[in-house]
């Protein structure tokens, strides 16, 4: 249609805070492009979930002194795996 077009951006991307720490990196055996849910464990808000491409994903985040719980699964399965009290490692530059 136009020059340039279609414009192909990542899914993170669209989620423009800044990461003060990273979570370990999750290694996911037994799914393909499962769902990864961060979820902030002295709010107890979901900071963010997003479908991963592949089997591992570094976790943004946004507090650094907070633990996390991480919930990774298959919503068409409704099978899950959760993980608490989380921390954080420092932010990567």
């Amino acid at each position: 249609q136009y020059e340039g077009w279609p414009v192909v951006i990542d899914q993170q991307d669209n989620y423009g805070r800044q990461a003060k720490a990273y979570l370990p990196e999750i290694v996911v055996e037994g799914m393909r492009n499962p769902v990864v849910e961060i979820h902030n464990e002295e709010t107890g808000e979901l900071e963010y979930a997003l479908r991963i491409s592949g089997s591992s994903f570094t976790p943004k985040v946004f507090d650094q002194g907070t633990g996390y719980t991480i919930r990774i699964g298959d919503p068409d399965r409704n099978v899950w795996r959760e993980y608490n009290n989380v921390r954080p490692g420092e932010a990567e530059d």
